[in-house]
């Protein structure tokens, strides 16, 4: 039996793991720049 994974599937494993990645960091951000300027989330 052949157990590797197929290229197409890791290679969207990666864009997954990259757009978490960057949702992680922005969260981060977004939550840094509201502790220095409160207004930044009021509109949401």
């Amino acid at each position: 039996m052949n157990f590797q994974i197929p290229y197409h599937i890791t290679k969207r494993r990666k864009t997954i793991e990259l757009l978490v990645y960057v949702w992680f960091v922005e969260l981060v951000f977004f939550l840094w720049l509201d502790e220095i300027w409160p207004p930044v989330l009021e509109w949401w």
